[in-house]
């Protein structure tokens, strides 16, 4: 949420750094009785692997001083984020943080939206600070935001807080629209989607998306649709077509600096793609896959895209898994995959790649990697006990019941 940014005082006090170092502190007896637990998933272990791609490229940069600084600070922002799976050691501790995730990052879309409808419909072209300093970074983690929403109001059993969590969904919905972001859109509809394919109430789903996004579409319609339209004729628009020159521009960059990349951040891509275009230029790749493999490499751009998509994957066989096994937080790996889909989308649209919400989703799974793992064993070592003593464990009676 970025209290200072809305303190009107970001960037002026170490309040990230004051909360690291009270975090750290309170960390220590787990970091010194099991810190061996990080190692355990390969989410987190391919993601530390990463980093020796990414430092490479700092050290091999163009011009270092573009990189280093970036690098730093994301290198700070994986070490917090790796307490997840410190941390978070049950389906209740997990779900606690994704209605932390759910109400912070809500807070922000909300407090667009409610602007947005109080006045009528209007266009956000400024984002909010931070990670979200425009309008497209606004609009992509609203749309990771919503799955996460939709999933953990499910499992809430207080009727204020579910009240609570839907109203996020309506108005970071309008949000999404009224920032006139073609990525978060396309994001939007296809985590939309895969809710519609899974969700047994697909026509409470269908409306409530409906409400979210009709009000404030229609509102701004003229500027939305005009907008939305140039998503068939992306070469006559400017930014569009801006897209397409960086993606070309990025892989002849990538062709000469193919190992280690021209610099991790994307300060070295944004001053060598000037002689590349034979023009000024002050911009990054806008795609979050082109812009590591540009910047950090082949070897960090393999890992990367490995960690996303393999999490994406393992994600959806680890909820049918828990279904079938009826194992408590099922739904849990459902949110997380949602909301990672809509980053998959969105990042074809914007450099993400140091986006700290990505993060947070797969270092989630990581922690329900170790949380279902033992689950699954509890079940197993149920079931073999059952059949020694002639007894039907819990989840295969249900089983039964059910056919």
């Amino acid at each position: 949420m970025r209290p200072d940014v809305m303190a009107w005082c970001a960037d002026q006090y170490p309040f990230s750094l004051a909360l690291a170092v009270c975090t750290l502190l309170g960390s220590i007896p787990y970091l010194v009785s099991s810190v061996s637990r990080v190692w355990h998933s390969p989410i987190t272990r391919c993601l530390i692997i990463l980093q020796i791609p990414l430092a490479l490229s700092v050290v091999f940069a163009v011009v270092p001083s573009l990189a280093d600084s970036l690098y730093l600070e994301y290198l700070k922002m994986i070490a917090v984020l790796l307490l997840i799976p410190l941390l978070i050691r049950s389906e209740a501790d997990l779900r606690r943080l994704l209605l932390v995730v759910c109400f912070s990052l809500g807070m922000v879309g909300a407090s667009f939206g409610l602007f947005g409808l109080i006045h009528g419909g209007v266009i956000l072209t400024s984002g909010y600070g931070g990670m979200m300093s425009d309008n497209n970074l606004v609009a992509l983690p609203l749309a990771m935001l919503a799955p996460l929403c939709w999933y953990v109001r499910d499992s809430v059993r207080s009727s204020i807080v579910r009240l609570a969590l839907l109203v996020i969904l309506l108005l970071s919905i309008a949000t999404i629209v009224m920032t006139n972001s073609r990525g978060g859109t396309l994001a939007l509809i296809i985590a939309v989607l895969l809710i519609l394919l899974r969700s047994q109430r697909k026509l409470a789903a269908v409306l409530i998306f409906a409400l979210g996004s009709g009000v404030a579409i229609y509102l701004v319609r003229d500027e939305y649709l005009t907008r939305m339209a140039t998503l068939q004729h992306y070469e006559n628009e400017e930014s569009a077509a801006s897209r397409i020159e960086h993606a070309k521009v990025a892989m002849r960059i990538w062709e000469d600096y193919p190992l280690f990349g021209v610099g991790f951040g994307g300060k070295n891509y944004a001053a060598l793609a000037s002689t590349y275009m034979e023009e000024e230029n002050i911009h990054v790749a806008h795609n979050s896959y082109l812009q590591m493999l540009v910047d950090s490499g082949v070897l960090a751009f393999t890992i990367y895209i490995g960690l996303l998509i393999g999490t994406f994957i393992w994600l959806g066989r680890s909820a049918r898994t828990a279904q079938r096994m009826h194992l408590k937080g099922h739904d849990i790996p459902l949110a997380i995959q949602a909301s990672l889909v809509a980053f998959l989308v969105g990042g074809t649209f914007y450099s993400s790649q140091r986006y700290d919400l990505p993060y947070i989703l797969l270092l989630c799974a990581a922690a329900w990697h170790k949380i279902s793992g033992v689950a699954m064993e509890l079940s197993e070592e149920e079931a073999e006990g059952a059949v020694s003593s002639n007894r039907t464990p819990h989840y295969l009676s249900v089983m039964n019941e059910v056919q």
